[in-house]
């Protein structure tokens, strides 16, 4: 517990702060304190950890006061690596830093320093031994007088110290040590002082001279925003080096200006509050200056982190480098399980979160991902239905959204996806009908969606020239089987479980290899077309109203190894080719088959002839089943 001795010495501190900082009124500096006194006191008071390291690059994910830490990514979700300067010193939200005789650094909550606060500003001595002033210690004057890897942080006047509290208030020119990673952070708006070389939103700069290539000088007025940078208002004097991409704009304008998308893109409204509020203020992100296209980027920034909040990222298995600082082209998980895939010019192709606990819905603000070409979200509990926006996405030549919990209908949007190649849409819950623009699928190889409850009739699949893989079983889907067209190449198809009828055509594509048709409401005759069928393994067709009989042409398929017509009505006698073919599974029963039974094919292991009325079944005596 806090002592009675640590709050006096807090409220003689604060109260001094706020002398320093001058005007107000008396209550109202007394409710100031009385709130952060509050926040020490629960900082205090909070249940802690002690400090655990598992020495450098730990092979696991780090939880909280876990070390050692080299970065962010290194850390469980919502965790910071915080990085120790020296030895024994105390790590924020953790117990055991002072005893830690290490430099290792530790994953703490944000929260842990937004309390306890960087360190306060200390003037050690005006002549520092080598390597002897830790972190927000002066006065140093070149980098070697800190220690570690700490640099020497050039202050000019009262401006912020990165890292520290108290420069504000401090009118010396004191030099203080701060950390590297403090003063490159880049992206929030830094004073370090008048120089050469100033890098993205950092000042004071007079002329474009003074930035690095690519940037210019934003000459500000009073406490005009800083141009695609967080904070600098209060630093009334500074002026920045920004983007000339951003320039006049402050970051919440460059933002949502990027979604709007005004001529050349489509806008991306209603936006996702979330992603956007956490874009415009936690992200600290910005495009590099000498980017040609930051629209773009920022509109793809945004498309991931809905994606996140979208699917309650904090819930998913491995949310890893999801919302870091860096590109997006980073944000992957541990394993090809968690990717995002970019091109070479830095945009998305590919967003794959197989099997990661994704739950609410798939966001439309997909749609900004321009360049993708690859969606994988299968194995999952997303809800809802397929964004039509997906439609927009002409470069998608693979969508796997299979095993979820999807409902409603195939938007008729998807049919613009002309370069789709593979659609895995199974085990899902969806309804209404296949849409007639699915025709336009030209290089569709590989489409399934069995095991939901669409209806209606198969669309024109003709054109569908370069189809391999076919799968719509166990769905409601009504009419007669499909004019096959062009399918050339169509290896497998499979339509059981459903309530088709008509009749089998004769032009059945002969680069069949698995044809299942079972329990369905097709009738007519086998077409003796089914003999031309060279490559065919199995053919499924148990469970109809197919009528006359077995045609003789059977016997032509050598490759045949399942043949399973159970359940039909047909007649007549089976024929002697039968011997010719390699089967192993036969299932002919229920049928009104008659005459003798001819010899069968030799490696017949499943095989059953019941319920029919052949005259003579010797031949299959010990071999089949006859009752």
């Amino acid at each position: 517990m806090i002592s009675s001795k640590t709050v006096i010495l807090l409220l003689l501190s604060l109260s001094a702060s706020s002398a320093k900082l001058g005007g107000g009124t008396e209550e109202r500096k007394l409710e100031s304190n009385e709130r952060e006194l509050r926040a020490y006191t629960d900082y205090a008071n909070r249940p802690t950890k002690e400090v655990k390291s598992f020495g450098s690059n730990p092979s696991q994910i780090l939880g909280h006061c876990e070390g050692d830490c080299d970065s962010n990514n290194d850390c469980g979700l919502g965790l910071i690596c915080f990085q120790r300067t020296k030895a024994y010193q105390e790590v924020p939200g953790c117990n055991g830093g002072k005893m830690d005789d290490t430099k290792s650094d530790y994953c703490i909550k944000p929260s842990d320093l937004e309390v306890s606060g960087p360190p306060d500003l200390r003037l050690v001595t005006q002549h520092p031994n080598e390597g002897s002033l830790g972190r927000c210690e002066g006065e140093c004057d070149i980098d070697d007088d800190c220690e570690g890897d700490l640099v020497c942080y050039q202050k000019n006047d009262c401006v912020y110290v990165p890292g520290c509290r108290g420069g504000e208030y401090d009118y010396s020119y004191t030099d203080y040590c701060v950390r590297k990673s403090d003063v490159s952070a880049g992206k929030l708006a830094l004073d370090i002082g008048s120089g050469y070389n100033l890098q993205l939103c950092q000042g004071d700069c007079d002329y474009n001279s003074d930035c690095a290539t690519g940037l210019i000088c934003q000459q500000r007025n009073a406490n005009e925003p800083v141009s695609g940078c967080i904070g600098g208002e209060n630093n009334l004097r500074t002026d920045y080096c920004v983007s000339p991409n951003n320039r006049g704009n402050s970051r919440k304008d460059v933002i949502e200006s990027s979604l709007d998308g005004g001529s050349t893109a489509r806008d991306l409204k209603p936006y996702n509050q979330e992603a956007l509020d956490w874009l415009i203020n936690a992200d600290l992100w910005v495009p590099s200056a000498d980017e040609e296209t930051p629209q773009e980027l920022w509109r793809e920034r945004y498309a991931m982190t809905a994606l996140y909040f979208a699917t309650e990222g904090d819930k998913w298995f491995d949310p890893r480098n999801y919302l870091s600082v860096d590109s997006v082209c980073t944000w992957n998980g541990n394993g090809d399980e968690i990717e995002v895939y970019c091109d070479e010019n830095g945009r998305v192709s590919g967003v794959i979160g197989r099997e990661n606990g994704m739950l609410g819905s798939i966001p439309s603000a997909l749609q900004a991902l321009t360049m993708l070409e690859r969606i994988d979200f299968s194995r999952n509990n997303i809800r809802n239905s397929i964004p039509s926006e997906l439609g927009l996405l002409t470069h998608l030549t693979r969508i796997d959204l299979y095993e979820n919990d999807l409902t409603g209908s195939i938007a008729k949007e998807l049919g613009s996806l002309k370069n789709l190649e593979e659609i895995a849409l199974f085990g899902n819950a969806l309804t209404g009908s296949l849409p007639a623009e699915l025709s336009n699928w030209s290089n569709l190889r590989e489409f399934s969606i069995n095991d939901n409850a669409i209806s209606g009739s198969i669309p024109n699949i003709g054109s569908w020239s370069k189809l391999k893989f076919l799968e719509l079983s166990n769905n409601r889907i009504t009419g007669s089987l499909p004019e096959w067209g062009d399918l050339s190449n169509l290896a497998s198809l499979f339509l059981s479980n459903n309530r088709l009828t008509g009749t089998i055509s004769s032009s059945i594509p002969l680069s069949l290899e698995h044809f299942e048709l079972r329990s369905n409401n097709v009738g007519g005759s086998l077409p003796t077309e089914l003999g031309l069928l060279s490559d065919i393994h199995t053919i499924d067709l148990a469970y109809n109203a197919l009528q006359g009989s077995l045609p003789s042409e059977i016997g032509q398929l050598t490759w045949l190894y399942e043949l399973d017509l159970r359940a039909n009505e047909l007649s007549g006698s089976l024929p002697a080719e039968l011997k010719n073919i390699f089967l192993t599974d036969f299932d002919i029963g229920v049928n009104k088959l008659t005459g003798d039974v001819p010899p069968l094919p030799t490696y017949l292991t499943n095989c059953s002839l019941d319920n029919n009325s052949f005259s003579d079944t010797s031949n299959a005596e010990g071999i089949c089943r006859l009752n």
